[in-house]
């Protein structure tokens, strides 16, 4: 699943077709979670919550507009200070598919 966009809603619903209590199926969730729609601060916190409740079946990519997300938190200029949000978007549990 990608490009979720802070359309959280839409997110919820879909995942009513996914059965995430059987151990064997997993979630790959490919990335751009934010801009666009109204909740992205939402939604990563969100998939922030599946991924702990279901540790190694909920996999987060990184997508192009977290990555731009993370660059903006990290200058100079920027005025943002989510560190919470920024500790699980960089944390080691997160994967990546952009590389530095």
């Amino acid at each position: 699943m990608s490009d979720i966009h802070g359309c959280l809603d839409i997110l919820k619903e879909t995942l009513k077709n996914v059965d995430l209590k059987d151990k064997n199926n997993k979630l790959i969730l490919l990335g751009d979670y934010i801009d666009k729609g109204n909740k992205s601060c939402e939604t990563l916190y969100f998939i922030n919550e599946l991924s702990q409740k279901y540790k190694g079946q909920v996999i987060a990519l990184m997508g192009n507009h977290e990555y731009m997300f993370l660059e903006d938190l990290k200058s100079s200029y920027s005025d943002w200070n989510f560190d919470e949000l920024l500790k699980y978007i960089t944390d080691n549990e997160y994967e990546q598919i952009i590389q530095k």
